[in-house]
């Protein structure tokens, strides 16, 4: 067992690695960097959360588990990028993480591994809406940066995400506090 679901992890991240992100942008970001990139802005997300005493009630464990997995399904899919993203894509990777799972992980610990966030049915609201503004955060600081580097087809990035950040400032204190450090 522990070959096999080692083959099948390094499968994975080998075609994650593979697989480029910002389709459109040309650039050479891959999808296994967003997904660890992604972690990272979870965990401390959470952390300033639980420094306020979790108000929202957030499953941390899932949330993580989230950020890791949310595109593992474009190892087998490919990364599209919106507008591109429609209902049939996200069928697509809803059918191919399922998929993923019945190639290296044992039956019985399939709800472990649950769909990502934006496709699974039975998280919360204050999760979907979390899980929202740290997508958002995660393209945000891609767009700065490269805006800073002279790349101003970012700008539009940027902007799409902006209005929903501000209004997720207001309710979770993590969105607050990284929306401010976006300023600096």
């Amino acid at each position: 067992m522990y070959t096999s679901y080692e083959r099948w992890m390094r499968d994975i991240a080998r075609k994650l690695l593979e697989e480029k992100r910002w389709g459109r942008f040309d650039m050479d970001e891959s999808v296994l960097e967003h997904s660890f990139k992604m972690a990272w802005i979870v965990q401390l997300m959470l952390a300033l959360e639980d420094s306020m005493g979790n108000p929202h009630r957030l499953k941390y464990f899932w949330l993580l588990q989230c950020a890791v997995n949310h595109d593992l399904a474009e190892a087998v899919v490919g990364d599209k990028v919106k507008p591109e993203v429609d209902w049939k894509h996200e069928q697509e990777e809803k059918a191919a993480y399922t998929r993923l799972l019945w190639g290296g992980i044992p039956h019985h610990l399939h709800s472990f591994f649950p769909q990502p966030l934006d496709r699974e049915p039975n998280w919360n609201y204050a999760e979907r809406r979390f899980w929202e503004a740290a997508e958002h955060i995660g393209y945000a600081m891609f767009a700065c940066e490269e805006m800073r580097q002279g790349d101003i087809r970012f700008v539009e990035v940027w902007k799409s995400c902006e209005e929903l950040l501000r209004k997720r400032a207001k309710e979770f204190y993590s969105v607050q506090m990284l929306t401010v450090a976006l300023y600096d």
